[in-house]
């Protein structure tokens, strides 16, 4: 979608802004690159991940912060959206210290707009409140958790896990999860979904190619 300006959004695309959220948890700057912020394809832009600012920062394989959006999403499965928001919101309370020790070596863009100092997250409120019946409430709460998984877990490999488990647990399309429609380089997205097999497993006797389908979530 970065085709001719510093667009934070894509049109009618699926998934998170996570660009235009502007949040602290995903900081990005625009590559600085003899001041145009394009990549090696002139007309398309690059943009850092500022969590990994070095090539020899950690990425995190597994955290409290995980263990606590765990806690919030089996909550949010037993019916408990009291105990899910109160997992949620211990996190956002403590970015900053948070934030310090998944990545030591972050870069942050993105200060609170009063005072500049450290962002400062709000707590967040029950989205299912006020609708009318109990699957949009569902619904709604977790779009919440999963946004908040996305922040929190950005760039640590586990997205392609959530959008498989929106679609194979909470029986979301996978065209509502998946990218669709016009590719920003041209053409169009494809149908796979996942990773190909590689030709070592197929050679495996007990390898059953009907199932595993690549455009199958």
């Amino acid at each position: 979608p970065d085709t001719a300006s510093h667009p934070v959004t894509a049109p009618s695309a699926e998934g998170i802004a996570f660009r235009g959220l502007r949040d602290p948890r995903v900081p990005w700057e625009a590559r600085p690159n003899n001041g145009t912020g394009k990549c090696f394809s002139s007309p398309i832009f690059c943009w850092w991940n500022d969590n990994y600012f070095t090539l020899e920062a950690d990425v995190p394989l597994t955290s409290g912060v995980e263990a606590r959006l765990i806690e919030a999403e089996a909550a949010l499965q037993a019916g408990n959206p009291a105990l899910m928001l109160t997992r949620l919101n211990g996190l956002r309370r403590s970015s900053n210290s948070l934030l310090q020790r998944l990545y030591a070596g972050q870069k942050q863009v993105f200060f609170d707009p009063i005072g500049g100092g450290p962002f400062v997250f709000a707590d967040l409120a029950d989205p299912g409140i006020g609708l009318a019946t109990p699957g949009e409430q569902f619904d709604a709460r977790r779009r919440l958790l999963f946004q908040e998984r996305a922040l929190w877990l950005y760039n640590t490999g586990h997205r392609q896990g959530d959008l498989r488990r929106l679609v194979r647990n909470y029986r979301l399309p996978q065209s509502a999860v998946w990218p669709t429609g016009p590719h920003f380089r041209g053409g169009n997205y494809g149908t796979d979904v996942s990773y190909p097999v590689p030709f070592t497993e197929q050679n495996n006797k007990r390898f059953d190619p009907t199932t595993c389908v690549t455009s199958q979530s």
